[in-house]
């Protein structure tokens, strides 16, 4: 009797579904990533399943931006913006963003009295404020829900009193950062070359100085006459020629410049020569005259040679920029 073997195929196939775990803006929090494996076989009449579940963890982070260079010069009473930004780097919408504002400081040589240090949003719009000239540290909380991937603007305001003294400054020093609990993710990193996470804590000091113009005066001989051997060693009746140069090489413009120049009346006399650039419009209209040494400016000098001029006073109204630059030139000679 002949033998029918009967030959059971049974084909067996074992299927994975990997799913690669991304962890930060790709995945929001708390996503359930799941693994499956199962295997079945044609003649079997079940299937066996494995499920790993897991689940996206909770990230913070904050990249901070600023758009200027955390110092400005202001007049009282000015509103001084310090702007900056931040962009939420983590995959869960913000709410635990805090601003913190503390160190605040002034120099103290010169009355600054009391600033006005606050918080405005991207508006300008204050949204917290200290008078103080003893700033003590405040956490503010922004109340702003701030979705991932989105910026968050606002600005560090600082405004000096009328009675500020022109030689001042103040500075306060700007925290911030994202305050969670010990069992979320704070720190950056990168993974697969996307950034997660961001910095935490992040200080800026704000420095408002007081602008003002600072004038420097520098007076020269130009050109002399009749000396003796090439140097200072004059005679009389040589005519020398002296050149003031000027310039604001502060941090504001400067009006109603004068120089008042004082002159040894008992060695020299005055011509009615001058020479101005830069402000020659109201200078030449506005040089005055004084023969009791500034007591008075109504002497007016001889139209040639003067032997009575003890100052000469050089007014003008123009306004002399940062940076800006003007020079006089007259002559005397020695009686």
């Amino acid at each position: 009797m002949r033998k029918n073997k009967i030959i059971v195929h049974i084909s067996f196939t074992l299927l994975f579904f990997l799913i690669q775990i991304a962890l930060g803006v790709g995945v929001p929090a708390y996503s359930v990533i799941s693994n499956k494996a199962f295997t079945f076989a044609n003649n079997y009449l079940g299937t066996n399943a494995y499920y790993t579940n897991l689940i996206s963890a909770e990230i913070h982070g904050i990249l901070e931006n600023s758009t200027n260079t955390n110092i400005t010069y202001a007049y009282p009473e000015q509103t001084n913006y310090f702007a900056f930004f931040v962009t939420n780097q983590a995959n869960i919408t913000e709410t635990n963003l805090y601003i913190g504002l503390s160190n605040f400081k002034t120099n103290t040589n010169y009355m600054a009295g009391n600033w006005l240090i606050g918080i405005a949003d991207s508006n300008s719009n204050l949204i917290y404020t200290n008078w103080s000239h003893s700033f003590s540290s405040i956490n503010f909380r922004v109340t702003n829900s701030i979705p991932v991937d989105t910026d968050y603007p606002f600005f560090l305001v600082m405004v000096p009193p009328s009675n500020v003294d022109p030689n001042s400054w103040a500075s306060v020093d700007m925290r911030i950062f994202v305050q969670t609990n010990s069992l979320v993710q704070v720190s950056s990193y990168t993974s697969d070359g996307i950034f997660y996470g961001g910095e935490t804590n992040i200080y800026k000091t704000c420095k408002t100085i007081m602008a003002a113009p600072i004038l420097t005066l520098h007076k020269s001989v130009e050109f002399i006459t009749n000396t003796l051997y090439g140097n200072y060693s004059v005679m009389p009746g040589c005519e020398i020629t002296y050149r003031i140069a000027f310039s604001n090489s502060g941090h504001s413009a400067g009006k109603d410049i004068k120089i008042i120049d004082v002159l040894p009346s008992q060695f020299v006399m005055l011509t009615n020569y001058f020479i101005v650039s830069n402000y020659s419009t109201n200078f030449l209209s506005d040089i005055r005259f004084s023969a009791d040494n500034g007591a008075s400016w109504l002497y007016s000098p001889s139209a040639t040679w003067d032997s009575n001029v003890t100052q000469i006073r050089f007014f003008a109204t123009n306004i002399i920029p940062v940076s800006g630059t003007g020079i006089i030139k007259y002559k005397i000679k020695i009686k």
